[in-house]
């Protein structure tokens, strides 16, 4: 397999040259020159004549520029530390969309390649660069690996190949992204795995886009949003039945509506629809409802600081919840004695089996605690099952055998810990001691066995991911945390997996988009970690979208 290293000189010329060159020593960039042969990274096609960053031939061997883009693309991490004047490169599940580094350098001239002289740590392991054979160079501040068998494959764990109609290919086993190139975008989009749907602009009108995949450049206008300050963009929801859009129509915030539209690609229609799961709110009045299945439940709130009226249909038929003492409201209110309803009211409503499970709280007792409900649509009843609960909580099914069938399990948090509440005992159980930060609060929770959560502070400044606590029956389990970041985050929930990001720029923060997960389809977890910062991520099924400098980058989480 090592003779294949012979392929990556250029045009094919055997390396039988020892390179061996003081450290102190400037080199003639005339010396060296840039590949004329296609190099294909990860599928992308480089064009290194015109990078600010080429890759170069130097003494037959082709040298790798380790930009912090074009490591990551390729899954590698880099840390430079200042004080001891260290680099340190190492293989990591991280990834990132592709940067071509463009800005057209058509010469070489007045450059010049040193050897490097400072420290170089390659996973772990020392380099002597002054004992390489073929050192690592630096160039325009940038330091050049050469593409040997023992970095490229053994260490970096790259497949590469070359031949002369082909040239160079190098392919890395981290996390693939793809750049869509979506034509007059303006905002943000979603992939239902045949159409893209985005905001974007038609000459000055604002206005939904459709495309289908094979087609982008035959993208055509769905819907045209009116011409306010309130609607300049949509937002995305995926639905179990399509994907729809969502935003705020009038001339003011008091004088306006919330519109709700289906997208239809395939016939270039948008239906005035609610998605089955939605919030409107508007002049004090609020509805909420979520459906799943044969059971959907309709939330009404006519003020600000009303009881919620809950009736729900099972089958076609329709109930009213039966009467709660107090005022009692859907919502998450109080988060340790301190104010907080940032919590999405439908993700405080859970349809799992024959029971409605919501969270609410009390007006008319102190604090505003609030706890979890849950209506048993078989009886038409309703009890409070949980006391103290915060944020959003998780559902799931807990023991999936005929022996106990019924333990459901519930996820939530309070007091900065987080909590499985087994529904069949009626006990609740400590798996995540988070005391020490009881201002944490879980912002949303996906998985059936594998169990993902992510806590964010009141103050915005603390993000933890918890996975690992789907234990079956009654058995006790531990999450334990998996990823975190001191930098403001978001998150953005599909039906199976859920994306934390940072919008913005994150300093000190390698990975700056996350994606826990468990695929069912391939039956393994999904660790999807991009040091991408991204202005908005959207999730529908396997597939992500994301938008980063610019651009429009597609995951599918499948792979």
């Amino acid at each position: 397999m090592k003779k294949l290293l012979i392929l990556l000189t250029a045009f094919m010329m055997i390396m039988t040259i020892n390179v061996s060159i003081a450290s102190d020593v400037k080199i003639s960039i005339s010396d060296a020159s840039i590949p004329e042969f296609t190099v294909t990274l990860n599928g992308q096609k480089i064009e290194s004549g015109r990078r600010q960053f080429p890759l170069l031939v130097y003494k037959d061997i082709t040298y790798f520029p380790m930009t912090y883009h074009d490591c990551r693309f390729l899954g590698l991490e880099t840390a430079w530390d200042d004080e001891t004047k260290t680099l340190s490169i190492e293989k990591k599940n991280i990834t990132c969309a592709y940067r071509d580094y463009d800005i057209d350098f058509d010469t070489l001239r007045n450059d010049y390649l040193s050897v490097c002289s400072f420290n170089i740590i390659v996973n772990g392991k020392e380099i002597t660069n002054s004992k390489e054979e073929y050192p690592l160079l630096t160039f325009r501040d940038v330091t050049y690996f050469p593409l040997t068998w023992r970095f490229a494959h053994d260490e970096f764990g790259w497949e590469y190949s070359f031949d002369n109609e082909a040239g160079l290919k190098i392919n890395s086993s981290n996390p693939k992204t793809e750049t869509v190139n979506l034509p007059n975008i303006s905002g943000s989009a979603i992939f239902d795995g045949e159409y893209y749907y985005y905001n974007g602009k038609s000459g000055d009108a604002n206005v939904i886009y459709a495309a289908f995949h094979e087609r982008i450049d035959d993208a055509y206008v769905i819907h045209q949003l009116p011409d306010t300050n309130l609607s300049r963009s949509a937002s995305f929801i995926k639905s179990s039945d399509g994907i729809y859009i969502k935003y705020w129509a009038g001339t003011s915030p008091v004088m306006s509506t919330q519109k709700f539209y289906k997208l239809d690609a395939e016939n270039r229609t948008a239906e005035e629809k609610k998605p089955d799961s939605y919030v409107y709110s508007a002049h004090g009045y609020s509805e909420i409802e979520v459906r799943n299945g044969e059971i959907t439940v309709f939330c009404e709130n006519p003020y600000f600081d009303s009881a919620t009226k809950i009736t729900y249909t099972k089958n076609g038929e329709s109930y009213e919840m039966p009467d709660l003492p107090g005022r009692v409201r859907v919502g998450c209110r109080s988060v340790n004695g301190k104010f907080y309803d940032r919590t999405p009211e439908n993700e405080c409503i859970k349809i799992f089996g024959d029971k409605i499970y919501f969270m609410a709280y009390d007006y008319e007792t102190e604090g505003y605690e609030s706890g979890i409900y849950a209506i048993d649509t078989n009886k038409n009843t309703v009890e409070k099952i949980i006391d103290k609960a915060e944020g959003a909580f998780h559902v799931y099914s807990g023991w999936v055998a005929a022996m106990q069938p019924n333990s459901t399990m519930i996820v939530y948090g309070n007091g900065g810990s987080l909590y499985r509440y087994l529904e069949v005992t009626g006990v609740s159980k400590l798996i995540y001691d988070g005391s020490e930060r009881p201002d944490m609060v879980m912002l949303a929770s996906r998985g059936g066995y594998d169990i993902y959560a992510c806590m964010k502070s009141l103050d915005g400044a603390r993000t933890i991911v918890l996975s690992s606590f789907g234990a079956y029956g009654d058995g006790l389990s531990v999450a334990k945390e998996i990823f975190s970041t001191n930098t403001g985050t978001y998150v953005s929930s599909g039906d199976i997996f859920m994306a934390v990001y940072t919008a913005g720029e994150s300093p000190d923060d390698e990975v700056r988009l996350f994606v826990p997960g468990y695929n069912e389809i391939a039956g393994e977890k999904v660790d999807f970690r991009c040091s991408d910062a991204a202005s908005w991520v959207s999730i529908c099924d396997n597939y992500m979208l994301y938008g980063t400098d610019g651009k429009v980058v597609k995951v599918n989480l499948e792979k």
